[in-house]
């Protein structure tokens, strides 16, 4: 593991392994630490919703606003409509990441690198509607700030076209 990876890593990092790029929009794969398997994004909207909806799982980092809607809470999590390999993270939902994250196994995120791109986001705040971090760039071995969840995507759009 490089150097900037060493000091990027925490509970709540997240590996986005970028497979496919078409235009200004990309695919790829979404991995956790505590998942070996992983999530397939077919969009940067999907990329963000997706990672969005496991912090909001893992109550961490705790989002500052509640989003609202007419047709009741669309963040709420039912456990009758998880695939199977998601129940245990729901049973963990009435706890913060923080408060269980030592006992689950951690897998290395680097080890499914993107035939494209792979970046490893690591979310330190979510206020002000958006999200604030660093992101690596593996493949650079450099650590980026962002300071919203538009400065992250132009960070990655900026990345893959460079080549």
């Amino acid at each position: 593991m490089t150097k900037a990876a060493n000091r990027l890593y925490g509970i709540n990092v997240m590996s986005a392994a970028v497979d496919h790029c078409e235009g200004r929009d990309f695919s790829g794969r979404l991995y956790t630490l505590y998942d070996r398997e992983p999530r397939q994004f077919h969009s940067v909207m999907d990329l963000i919703q997706q990672m969005d909806s496991q912090f909001d799982l893992w109550d961490y980092p705790q989002s500052a606003s509640i989003d609202r809607s007419f047709r009741g809470n669309r963040n709420q999590t039912d456990a009758s409509t998880m695939p199977p390999e998601r129940e245990l993270e729901h049973e963990f939902r009435r706890q913060r990441l923080p408060d269980y994250a030592s006992g689950l196994k951690q897998y290395d995120l680097l080890e499914h690198p993107g035939r494209i791109g792979t970046y490893i986001i690591k979310v330190k705040f979510r206020q002000h509607a958006t999200w604030q971090g660093q992101v690596h760039l593996v493949e650079r071995d450099r650590i980026e700030a962002f300071n919203s969840v538009l400065e992250l995507v132009k960070i990655l759009d900026a990345d893959l076209h460079e080549a």
